[in-house]
This record gives C-alpha cells, sequence and structure tokens, in this order.
C-alpha cells in the first residue's frame, strides 16, 4: 500500500528518489495502478488559461489528505486499489478549485441571495483649481478652460493640453486634484503628455501647468504611469512614503492606506526610489523590480516582481499570486464598491493565487472562490457580505 503523501510528491514533482522509487513499485503492481496514475497527471498537466483560479499548494494538500481519508471508507472490488481510488476522487474534488469566470453560476448561496452587482466603471471626480468639483462618468462629454491649459473630458478620460504660462489667481501655479472613488476608475493625460491610469479609490494631486525642473504629483491609492521624457524635468511621484523620480518610463504604484505596505513596480525604463523623508539614500529600479516600504518597520525592500501582475488591474484583470483572502478582499471591496466582515479572522490568511476578470460581476467572482469549499459568502445587505 502506498502512502498518500508519495503520491502526492510525485504528481507535484516534489519527490525524492526513494519516493519516485516506492511509486515505481506500486505503479508495477497492478496495470490499473498505472492507468490511474496516468490519468492523474494528465489532469495535471491540462493548461490552465486565464481566468482559472486556485487555492494555495498548502491548502490544497490539506484537502487532498482530509478528502482522500474520507472517501477510503466504502468497499472497492479491487481493496488493493481503494488508496489510488481515493486520491483520484480527492485529486478531482481539488481540481474544482480551479474555475473561468464566465456566465452565471447555479447553485451558491452568493448567487441565490444576492443581485448581480456589477463591476466599477469609469468614473471620477475632479477638483478644479477654485475648488469646484466636477462629477466625471464614462458617457461625460465637455472641454473647459483651467489657468495654465485646456482640459478636455470624453470617454472616461481627461486631456489637459498646451503649455501656456497662466497661473491661478493667487499667483501659483493652478492644481487639479482627481478622485477615483470605490467602483471606479479613471484616465488623465497630463499637460506634459505624461499618461496616469488610476485604479478604484484612488487620489491624484498634480499642476495643471508644469513649471521649474520638477514635474511633480501626489498619489493615494494606485495608479499606472507613462511618464513622457522631458529633458532636464525629472517627473516625480510622491506616495505611501515612497519617492520615485523618472525622466520617462512606465511604473505601477500601489499605496493604499488599507494595505500593509506601499510598493512600486517597474515595467519599462528606470526610475530612482527612495523614501520621502530621506531623498538621499536611494536605489535605481531596473525592469521586473519592485521597492516595497512595510509600514511596520518603515524598512524599504528591494525585490523581484512580476511587473504584468502587478499593473493587470489596468488590463481588466485580478491577478494573485499566494494572495491571503484578507488582500483579495481589499482588492474587491475598491473595485465592487461593497464592504466584507469575516466571522471568523482566522480566514483571512488563506491563500489563492489566478486571474479572474475584473469586469465579471461581484458574485461571479465570489461564486469561484466558493467552489474551493473553505470559503461561503453571504449578503447581509446591499453592501455588505458576510464572509464564513
Amino acid at each position: 500500500m502506498i502512502d498518500l503523501s508519495t503520491i502526492w510528491k510525485n504528481l507535484q514533482n516534489q519527490a525524492s528518489e526513494e519516493e519516485r522509487r516506492k511509486l515505481d513499485l506500486w505503479l508495477e503492481e497492478d496495470p490499473k495502478h498505472h492507468q490511474y496514475y496516468s490519468q492523474l497527471r494528465a489532469s495535471q498537466k491540462e493548461k490552465k488559461p486565464a481566468g482559472y483560479f486556485k487555492q494555495g499548494e498548502d491548502q490544497a494538500w490539506e484537502r487532498f489528505q482530509r478528502n482522500a481519508i474520507q472517501k477510503k471508507q466504502p468497499k472497492y472490488l479491487f481493496p488493493a486499489l481503494a488508496v489510488a481510488a481515493a486520491v483520484i476522487l480527492a485529486f478531482f474534488t481539488f481540481n474544482r478549485a480551479f474555475f473561468r469566470v464566465s456566465g452565471p453560476p447555479e447553485g451558491t448561496s452568493i448567487a441565490e441571495t444576492s443581485a448581480a452587482i456589477p463591476p466599477g466603471s469609469a468614473k471620477a471626480i475632479l477638483t478644479l483649481h477654485q475648488g469646484r468639483n466636477i462629477f466625471l462618468s464614462g458617457p461625460s462629454s465637455f472641454s473647459f478652460q483651467e489657468p495654465g491649459a485646456r482640459v478636455r473630458v470624453e470617454g472616461g478620460k481627461i486631456v489637459y493640453s498646451g503649455q501656456n504660462k497662466a497661473a491661478a489667481p493667487n499667483g501659483k501655479a493652478a492644481s487639479n486634484l482627481l478622485k477615483a472613488p470605490r467602483g471606479g476608475e479613471f484616465f488623465v493625460e497630463l499637460s506634459d503628455g505624461t499618461r496616469v491610469w488610476l485604479n478604484a479609490e484612488t487620489e491624484l494631486n498634480y499642476p495643471v501647468r508644469f513649471t521649474g525642473g520638477e514635474r511633480r504629483v501626489q498619489l493615494t491609492g494606485e495608479a499606472y504611469f507613462e511618464v513622457a521624457k522631458k529633458e532636464g524635468q525629472v517627473f516625480t511621484v510622491l506616495a505611501g512614503g515612497q519617492r520615485i523620480e523618472a525622466l520617462g518610463t512606465a511604473f505601477n504604484v500601489s499605496a493604499y492606506g488599507s494595505e500593509s505596505a506601499s510598493a512600486v513596480t517597474l515595467v519599462e525604463g528606470a526610475v530612482k526610489v527612495s523614501l520621502t523623508k530621506d531623498p538621499e539614500a536611494f536605489r535605481i529600479l531596473a525592469p521586473g523590480e519592485q521597492s516595497l516600504l512595510e509600514k511596520g518597520s518603515g524598512s524599504l525592500i528591494f525585490r523581484k516582481a512580476d511587473p504584468a501582475m502587478s499593473s493587470s488591474w489596468k488590463n481588466g484583470l485580478f491577478s494573485f499570486k499566494d494572495a491571503t483572502l484578507e488582500h483579495m478582499l481589499n482588492v474587491f471591496s475598491r473595485w465592487y464598491d461593497v464592504d466584507f466582515k469575516l466571522e471568523d479572522h482566522r480566514v483571512g490568511a488563506l491563500k489563492f493565487s489566478g486571474d479572474l476578470d475584473r469586469k465579471a460581476p461581484l458574485r461571479n467572482v465570489l461564486h469561484l472562490i466558493e467552489e474551493t469549499n473553505e470559503i461561503q459568502f453571504e449578503f447581509v445587505g446591499n453592501q455588505t457580505v458576510l464572509v464564513k
């Protein structure tokens, strides 16, 4: 009789030489052993396209082992294959954690008890230099003049054009504040040609017209920057305690107050990153590198990162890799404008990986997570979800 962990490790390509030998002996005992194991290997190697989702590997093994033990109770026509059959049943139960976010789910508590809360959309609040607020949405289309630039709003984006020397009435360069609320996103092209995508619950403060040797903006939340090259005029972003300087490059900045750290991920070009309070101690990031400022320790960490994953939200995806449920719920809260309440805060530490369609209704996304059989969601109001 082969041990469950031996089969599991071989499936995961983590087996030692002795464990591989044990598997070989077991496979030789009966042709059906080989047939069952081949089915497992084929299922595991099946390509998982974008839109599939899985539970963390440690949790998957725990469920694999737990389910296998439960499955060993029935009698089998071939007693020697009882464990193998148990492994197969457990493995396919585990594999149900992979699903594509597509049509409306059936037979789940979240689908039965909730309306289809739509995903976020293009909407924002633009605060002009004199304090007046303009509420923007996707269909908005108009233009107006601000001191220093012409402003055009159309199709979920704002474009500033013109670099004349006009100033605000107080003599200072006019500044605007663009806020993408929960459940919103927006795009702005600044007067220098720099393009910025704002994620949900994000604020960007910027001058209508850049002057002097620095183009400085301030960010709270998350945004993706494509910085226009301007010789002799560095572009600076202040966000989450970090100072990012660039001449012409693309990078993602995530600096939410609700998260435990702020992160800068470089996509192309180069940026100089330092602490806001100590700009002299800096490091130059290369593409595929990330600076992470932990709020608890205040220390700045540099590491490798996947730029495509960090900026996937801009391209219509939620991308997670060993992400805690707590972090994922924060992301969903901002995008769908809902609140999550955990019955047991320990479930917040569960980890998941995968890509989800950011344009899917909330119930489709939550249904996918429910299919791991570790978590259930229940609406207790129009905008509140209980996690059980």
